[in-house]
């Protein structure tokens, strides 16, 4: 790192993989939404009930005379569509979570390619020679070479900027996607897409934020 160099620290999550709250809670109201689908288009054939407990506020709050009407056709029906709008998401609204998400995701992997580039002790002149950089020290080579300029020269990374133009242009289509299952199929595959690659860049950075810390500490006398 560039000793007295000031940049941004990011805090002791960086490089840090997490569970994304949007794409659980996504994928939860979607297989919902299937479970409820599938309970009016696969009913029981038959069904016994054998409980004691009180059914008054259950029949209530479905409309049912008691718990033996539970199964019939149109009672099912009702009791789907009531629990899609008491815990369902609106069509709109998940397109718009969803793309926010991918392309706030997207706009934190350039922020750190950028932390990277700004924060190496060899100058790096572009984004794109910083995330060639980023691959080829977490694919373990520069440990191999010694940061060979030869070998970094020959070295072929797997994902350049164009992709994250690609992955930009993926996101816009999820507008026109025609329901919510197909929205959630396109948002997998997009985030599938460059997850390796966003883990890198974290990764990477996460070290780099770690070795700035830990010579300022030095500077300080810590």
């Amino acid at each position: 790192t560039q000793t007295g160099k000031t940049l941004k620290v990011r805090g002791p999550n960086l490089g840090k993989v997490t569970a994304r709250k949007e794409t659980i809670k996504s994928a939860v109201l979607l297989f919902f939404e299937i479970d409820c689908g599938l309970l009016v288009s696969l009913p029981p054939s038959s069904y016994s009930i054998s409980s004691d407990e009180n059914w008054d506020s259950f029949c209530k709050r479905y409309n049912l005379k008691d718990q033996h009407s539970l199964f019939g056709s149109k009672f099912i029906e009702d009791i789907s569509e009531k629990l899609r709008k008491e815990a369902g998401i609106d069509f709109t609204e998940l397109k718009d979570n969803l793309t926010d998400h991918l392309t706030n995701r997207l706009e934190e992997a350039m922020e750190m390619v950028e932390f990277v580039q700004s924060g190496l002790r060899k100058p790096i002149d572009s984004k794109e020679e910083a995330l060639k950089h980023i691959q080829w020290n977490q694919s373990g080579k520069a440990f191999k070479f010694a940061f060979s300029e030869n070998e970094f020269e020959k070295f072929n990374p797997k994902f350049t900027l164009k992709n994250f133009e690609q992955w930009k242009a993926q996101i816009n289509v999820l507008e026109d996607c025609p329901d919510k299952l197909n929205l959630f199929k396109a948002f997998s595959s997009i985030e599938e897409s460059f997850e390796s690659i966003e883990t890198q860049i974290n990764q990477e950075a996460g070290q780099l934020d770690a070795a700035i810390q830990m010579e300022t500490d030095r500077l300080r006398g810590k």
